[in-house]
């Protein structure tokens, strides 16, 4: 069994806090089943950013009389503009890959983890099949992965989530969103730029639930302008015949006199994108095995200075579950290299 001193399960923003470790000398172990880099930079904020840019330029373009430029858009290679994304997005997941590989500081096991003790865990898949590891500190930023809720014959449709829709290389006729976050948000706005008919199916009474109010009321009269928003509604099925999908959604239950009046919904697409927040990848760590607590969601629970339950281990990023954001991650990454590292202990504020 491998022995280190420091051990990130995660090659995101974890990754700032291993190079820390290897900055004071330590011998580091860095696990990622998947392309390195994480969420934000494969899946998540950085290609859909990217995609966006090429909505924000066709709008651009399609307004441009309005500045007294007579501009037409003649072909869209849709295609491309996912290919070249996907090309671009690899090739910043390849270049660390390539420096971790060819670091003498670093050592890389590009499979599964899963605890079988404390600070121990064993390795499934890849050239190290089945081995173990062994560290004095732990830290576990292994991130989330899209959430399935319990729709009634879901399993048996080709639906989407966020990983499959960035990779979509033609605009869907009628794309149907279930959830009403920033990832249906962003999403939608995608697909509908580029000529999709776009329904949106979310539970909570406007879009963007977690922001201020008065934005997410007024950002959902925006939505509405441009595509069917059907919000405190929730989708109970979803069902297939041929390339149809429908989804269908009832009034999402709320407190008694709430004053609000939502019919049952049922909507036809030909994709279904599945947008309704995220899990963490606990369960797949097997985190108890370490004595590492979760709360109800499957979040790993921490003190205010990202130290879990179970000695000599750390958490943080989407996994602590505070906020599903990169720059949190970021700054939560700050925070352990520093109490680790440090001569005082600081709390993450």
């Amino acid at each position: 069994m491998e022995e280190y001193d420091f051990l990130v399960i995660g090659s995101g923003s974890g990754l700032d806090v291993v190079n820390a470790a290897a900055n004071q000398g330590q011998s580091v172990a860095i696990v990622e089943k998947e392309r390195l880099g994480g969420t934000c930079l494969n899946r998540g904020c950085i290609p859909s950013k990217r995609l966006l840019y090429h909505a924000d330029v066709l709008e651009t373009i399609e307004q441009a009389d309005a500045f007294h430029i007579d501009a037409t858009v003649e072909d869209i290679d849709f295609a491309e503009i996912v290919r070249g994304v996907t090309a671009d997005v690899h090739g910043s997941s390849d270049s660390i890959e390539r420096g971790l590989a060819s670091s003498d500081r670093h050592d890389l096991y590009q499979a599964e983890a899963r605890f079988v003790d404390e600070r121990t865990i064993e390795l499934a898949g890849g050239d190290h099949d089945g081995e173990r590891l062994t560290a004095d500190t732990v830290l576990v930023a292994a991130g989330t992965r899209p959430a399935i809720p319990p729709i009634d014959g879901i399993e048996s449709v080709d639906s989407l989530t966020s990983r499959e829709a960035l990779q979509l290389e033609s605009p869907p006729d009628h794309l149907v969103i279930v959830g009403g976050g920033y990832i249906a948000a962003e999403l939608g706005r995608f697909f509908g730029t580029f000529g999709s008919d776009v329904s949106i199916i979310g539970r909570r009474p406007h879009l963007l639930p977690d922001a201020d109010a008065e934005v997410a009321a007024a950002f959902t009269e925006r939505y509405a302008d441009r595509f069917d928003i059907y919000t405190g509604s929730e989708a109970t099925a979803a069902m297939q015949s041929g390339e149809s999908i429908t989804v269908e959604a009832r009034p999402f239950p709320e407190p008694e006199g709430d004053g609000r009046d939502v019919d049952p919904v049922s909507v036809t697409g030909d994709e279904l994108l599945v947008a309704a927040g995220r899990v963490p990848n606990t369960d797949t760590l097997n985190v108890a095995a370490a004595g590492i607590e979760t709360d109800a969601a499957g979040f790993v629970e921490t003190d205010e200075y990202l130290r879990t339950t179970a000695d000599g281990v750390w958490a943080l990023g989407d996994i602590v579950g505070e906020y599903l954001l990169k720059h949190n991650a970021n700054h939560e990454a700050q925070a352990v290299a520093r109490n680790l590292f440090g001569e005082v202990l600081e709390p993450v504020d």
